[in-house]
């Protein structure tokens, strides 16, 4: 450890042993009869969902792989999640584990308590719905669809989610048809205690890669019931994904990246038979739906823009590139959307640490095959 680390360390540890004098650390029951917290259980697609309310509740989160929810009494509550490595993982997957684990039991919850008045609906779900498309409309978002049809009546006075950092975060809060005044973020909401916190079992059983049926209908329909998407002629879509500037580089310092090294040839190829090239980053959300829904073919490397296929109408034709080794998570979503898609696997050209990246090559004759399918 160098000194630099070294002081970082001592710094951690004074500021962990100084809190632990405020907070004390939350413990386990093993028969907890807690009067304060209240479950309500809800069976969908046969896996059962449990949404909990805890009465003048904690919250303290790292905001990425814990959250750890703690009960008047310093109990903990089995609502808490807690991340941790697949073990021999090259995906760099996590799995949540036995609330044992949950570091607020070592640590105790180490920033100022902020204190608020009023009720609020926990979104948090753990790493990746902080910044990633896909895992904030399957992690994140269906949490509302679980806690209405527990709580119908309630209305809750503020939401507590990952981050407001992406537009389409915003955008898509803004659709649900919450105000600013009503959101607040975990990025700078790390501890906080109030009235009535309401908390949601994860709307994937913490397997986003099985996206239930119900998770993906409820983000459709709360987008495509309210509003009339026809006109909008985007027939032939590839998804750019931006990356031209980093080909005039050494390739070998983004082998554990996701990059098609051909995106130039592949676009013009595309442009050629008429295909649009998008950057769905560039639209808004609104947009965004719009193309995908009236799409008939789309070209795409695997990535979170993908999970826009789930707006798509049934029998859509869909061509995936991906290295060959990388889940098939889109391919879930157009299975359970009754769309027709295509896989093309391709071996990474430097070996990669991640299954989930790669510097690939598609061949054009490859895809033109695939295209007069």
């Amino acid at each position: 450890m160098n000194f630099s680390n070294f002081i970082k360390h001592i710094y951690k540890k004074i500021i962990i042993n100084f809190f632990l004098i405020i907070y004390k650390k939350p413990i386990i029951k093993t028969k907890s009869k807690n009067s304060n917290q209240l479950i309500k259980t809800i069976k969908l697609d046969d896996k059962v969902y449990k949404v909990f309310k805890i009465n003048n509740g904690r919250l303290f989160t790292n905001n990425n792989d814990y959250a750890s929810y703690i009960l008047p009494g310093n109990e903990l509550s089995i609502s808490s999640y807690q991340y941790i490595l697949r073990k021999n993982s090259k995906s760099h997957s996590s799995i949540n584990t036995k609330i044992s684990y949950n570091p607020t039991l070592k640590f105790g919850t180490p920033k100022i308590l902020k204190i608020y008045k009023n009720s609020i609906l926990s979104l948090l779900s753990g790493g990746a719905s902080r910044v990633n498309f896909t895992h904030w409309f399957e992690d994140t978002l269906p949490k509302l669809y679980l806690f209405y049809k527990c709580f119908p009546k309630i209305k809750v006075d503020k939401i507590l989610v990952p981050s407001i950092k992406k537009k389409f975060q915003v955008e898509s809060l803004k659709s649900f048809g919450f105000k600013n005044n009503q959101i607040i973020s975990a990025e700078c909401n790390k501890h906080i205690k109030c009235k009535e916190l309401y908390i949601t079992s994860h709307p994937c059983n913490h397997h986003p890669a099985k996206v239930p049926k119900w998770n993906l209908n409820y983000i459709k329909n709360s987008f495509i019931t309210k509003r009339s998407y026809n006109g909008f002629k985007y027939d032939k879509i590839y998804i750019d994904r931006d990356q031209d500037k980093i080909l005039n580089s050494n390739l070998e310092q983004f082998k554990n990246y996701r990059i098609l090294i051909n995106n130039q040839e592949i676009k013009s190829f595309l442009l050629d038979l008429n295909f649009k090239i998008i950057k769905p980053e560039n639209l808004s959300l609104n947009n965004q739906v719009k193309v995908f829904n009236n799409a008939k073919v789309i070209v795409s490397l695997y990535g979170a823009a993908m999970y826009m296929l789930n707006f798509c109408k049934k029998k859509t034709k869909v061509i995936e590139i991906k290295p060959y080794k990388s889940g098939n998570d889109f391919l879930r979503i157009s299975n359970l959307n009754d769309l027709i898609h295509y896989q093309i696997k391709l071996k990474p050209i430097i070996k990669t640490t991640n299954n989930q990246q790669g510097l690939l090559m598609c061949p054009v004759s490859t895809l033109n095959k695939y295209l007069k399918k």
